[in-house]
C-alpha cells in the first residue's frame, strides 16, 4: 500500500509544476495576459472601436523628419495589412478606439486615428467609413422568434405564462425577451 501512495505522490508531482497558465499570448491583443504560458486562441483583435476596421480603407498622411508620406492602408484580416496594394505580414489590433499597428500606437480623435512619435506625426484618415453606431443604427426586420426550446412562436397569439422568448433579427441580432403573459 505505501508502494502505490508512494508511486501516485511522485505521479502527481510533476503534473503540478507542468501545467501553464492559459491564456491570450500575443501581446498585441486586446485581451493579452502576460500571465499566460499557453496560448488558449481567445486573442481578441477588435474590440470597443467605432470603426469597422476590415472594411475600412485608410490614407494614411505622415510627416518624418521634414518628408511628407502619403500611403492607401488598409486590413483585410488579422495579421495582414495592405499598403498601397502590397500585402504586408502586420500585427494590429484595434483596442478601445486605439489601433496598434507593429506596436505604434494611434489614437483615434473622432477623424482619424492620429500618430506621433520622436519626429514623425501623422493621420490615418478613413476613406469613406461607416461608423459601427451607423451600422447598429440600421433598420431591422424581425425574422422569428422562439422560446427556449428552439421552438418558433406566434407572438400574436396569447403565450400561457411566463417564457425566455429569442427575437431573431435578419441583420444577426438577438434579443432576449421574458413574457410574462
Amino acid at each position: 500500500m505505501t508502494k502505490y501512495l508512494l508511486l501516485f505522490l511522485l505521479a502527481a508531482i510533476p503534473a503540478q509544476f507542468m501545467a501553464q497558465t492559459q491564456g491570450c499570448t500575443q501581446d498585441f491583443a486586446c485581451n493579452y495576459d502576460s500571465n499566460a504560458e499557453e496560448d488558449d486562441g481567445s486573442c481578441v483583435f477588435v474590440t470597443g472601436s467605432q470603426i469597422d476596421i476590415l472594411n475600412t480603407t485608410f490614407t494614411y498622411e505622415i510627416e518624418c523628419f521634414g518628408k511628407v508620406y502619403d500611403l492607401e492602408v488598409s486590413f483585410p484580416a488579422f495579421g495582414e495589412a495592405i499598403v498601397d496594394g502590397v500585402s504586408t505580414v502586420s500585427e494590429w489590433s484595434l483596442c478601445n478606439d486605439v489601433l496598434s499597428i507593429d506596436g505604434l500606437l494611434s489614437v483615434w480623435d473622432g477623424d482619424s486615428f492620429f500618430y506621433q512619435e520622436e519626429g514623425c506625426q501623422g493621420d490615418f484618415i478613413p476613406n469613406g467609413f461607416t461608423n459601427i453606431q451607423e451600422i447598429e443604427a440600421e433598420t431591422r426586420t424581425l425574422v422569428k422568434v422562439v422560446d427556449s426550446m428552439g421552438r418558433i412562436v406566434d407572438i400574436d397569439k396569447s403565450v400561457d405564462s411566463a417564457n425566455l422568448l429569442f427575437y431573431i433579427y435578419d441583420n444577426g441580432d438577438v434579443e432576449k425577451v421574458m413574457s410574462l403573459r
